[in-house]
């Protein structure tokens, strides 16, 4: 990887970078963990979408074993894009996440986060940890916490500072959404991919005036198979799992410390001061 003009990135973005390029998949061998072993799990998302893209095939997986299930959006998806007004986008992202979820059947929890302009207090911190205590989940599924859209990122702050505030002590994975990640999980979707398509373009707003996901969704697919060093996957997802205290660690020492950086210097995260407190 050649990178010219060193002085415009920082550490951080040099790691990026490396990630995405492919750079340490060598260096990683991912696992299959065994999924009849989990009973209850959390999803925190976001945006009304970003849970079936990253984690989609896995959620099917666990439902058929029975698992029970939540699903936590932080932000209220407001969007200005949709040709509806900022309410009616707030709707329609809800209704399209219940249908997206139907098959699933998870309690469904909003934080309510303001999408175009977010404002995150101490009370939504709290919020946060007390669905994780009253819920109780074996491990917590979020973005991969290099994820770039800076809401991703403030997700994975909140979720910090929440697991300060919790009892919980079972693993975080990372999924992916919108690029590659340290994969060490690595989950087969063959049988589950045409399902998962389905709940994808359940979100028929963000395919129409945003992107088409679920193409962008079946190439990681594809990609992700490869990377599991399994020539007779066709299609996977990846995850990066973590023992909380390990997640605890890796945010202190990488994303804490350099949050301007990690938060892309945006003008509105000095509004952010509930992440600076212990």
């Amino acid at each position: 990887m050649v990178l010219r003009e060193w002085g415009h990135y920082s550490d951080l973005r040099i790691i990026e970078m490396g990630i995405n390029a492919g750079y340490f998949r060598h260096w990683i061998s991912p696992r299959s963990p065994d999924l009849d072993t989990i009973k209850r799990y959390m999803i925190i998302a976001p945006h009304q979408d970003d849970e079936v893209i990253g984690c989609g095939g896995l959620m099917l997986k666990l439902k058929k074993n029975g698992a029970e299930s939540m699903v936590v959006f932080t932000t209220n998806g407001e969007q200005n894009n949709l040709g509806v007004s900022l309410r009616e986008s707030v709707l329609l992202r809800k209704k399209e996440a219940e249908k997206a979820l139907n098959r699933i059947e998870p309690q469904i929890k909003y934080l309510g986060v303001n999408n175009s302009n977010p404002d995150i207090d101490k009370d939504t911190i709290e919020r946060l940890a007390k669905l994780i205590d009253e819920f109780n989940p074996q491990f917590i599924l979020h973005p991969w916490v290099l994820d770039p859209p800076v809401k991703h990122r403030i997700s994975n702050v909140l979720l910090f500072f929440a697991l300060k505030n919790s009892e919980f002590n079972g693993d975080i994975w990372g999924y992916q959404v919108h690029s590659q990640l340290f994969c060490n999980i690595c989950i087969p979707v063959d049988e589950e991919l045409d399902l998962k398509m389905e709940m994808i373009r359940s979100y028929t707003s963000q395919l129409r005036h945003v992107a088409p996901y679920d193409h962008y969704a079946l190439g990681m697919a594809i990609l992700n198979a490869k990377m599991s060093g399994d020539t007779s996957i066709r299609y996977a997802e990846s995850f990066f799992g973590l023992e909380s205290s390990s997640y605890n660690s890796l945010m202190n020492t990488v994303v804490i410390k350099n949050l301007d950086n990690y938060l892309r210097n945006e003008k509105w995260v000095t509004k952010l001061s509930p992440f600076n407190y212990d």
